[in-house]
């Protein structure tokens, strides 16, 4: 009788270990294992997406944008997704200025950026099928006011009289801004007024952007003036 109780007690507390561990009293069970695994690579996933987080958070934050971003961008431009403005709401407020019996200097200008909208960013690119930055603001001088600026967006900040301040921008005005480390001017753009200009931008090809975005209110350098008055009402 004493046997088989010491029987039962041992087969009773084997029975309470394989419980607590799965299958086995050895820590190296399958089910440990497997759950230890399983913590290392959550813990592994949380790590990389801190790192990414942290990529992302840099990037759009701080006012220089990684050397090898900019080596994929090429020379002009701004590596950033800009908020997209209604363009409808923008034409109709550069409507109210035009003159619909005298087309003015004015309104070729008007009418070219209005042309070239949501045409693709294209790095070094110089059509409709696709251009950048300065072969945009280019466009719009050569083919409504007969005007030939420079081809890089450097250059043309050397073109033209400086405009003081930003209250003093006109309608046709460059406005320029530094979007790359090594280099003073990267990025160009058309003033149309109220704060709002139109661009190449690399992510949504040419668009209307404001001033007062903060990455370029940041990395705004200043503005030329090309023409003195574009006619404006």
């Amino acid at each position: 009788m004493k046997k088989l109780s010491l029987k039962i007690l041992f087969f009773g507390i084997a029975a309470l270990l394989i419980n607590l561990t799965g299958c086995s009293s050895s820590t190296l069970t399958p089910r440990y294992v497997q759950k230890t695994k399983d913590k290392l690579v959550t813990k592994q996933k949380n790590k990389d997406s801190l790192k990414i987080n942290n990529f992302k958070d840099s990037l759009f934050a701080s006012d220089e944008i990684p050397d090898s971003l900019y080596d994929e961008m090429g020379n002009d431009d701004e590596p950033y997704v800009s908020i997209k403005i209604n363009k409808d709401s923008v034409i109709a407020m550069l409507n109210r200025g035009s003159n619909t019996t005298n087309i003015t200097e004015r309104d070729k200008v008007l009418f070219e950026v209005i042309k070239y909208l949501d045409t693709p960013y294209s790095y070094g690119g110089n059509s409709r099928n696709g251009l950048d930055c300065s072969a945009f603001t280019g466009g719009v001088y050569r083919n409504s006011l007969q005007m030939n600026l420079p081809r890089s967006s450097a250059d043309q900040f050397s073109v033209g009289e400086r405009v003081s301040s930003k209250e003093d921008l006109k309608f046709g005005d460059l406005v320029f801004f530094k979007t790359r480390r090594r280099a003073s001017v990267s990025h160009v753009g058309l003033y149309l007024g109220e704060n709002l200009f139109a661009h190449a931008s690399t992510s949504l090809g040419v668009t209307i952007s404001s001033l007062e975005e903060t990455y370029y209110k940041k990395r705004y350098v200043g503005a030329r003036r090309i023409v003195e008055n574009i006619n404006v009402k």
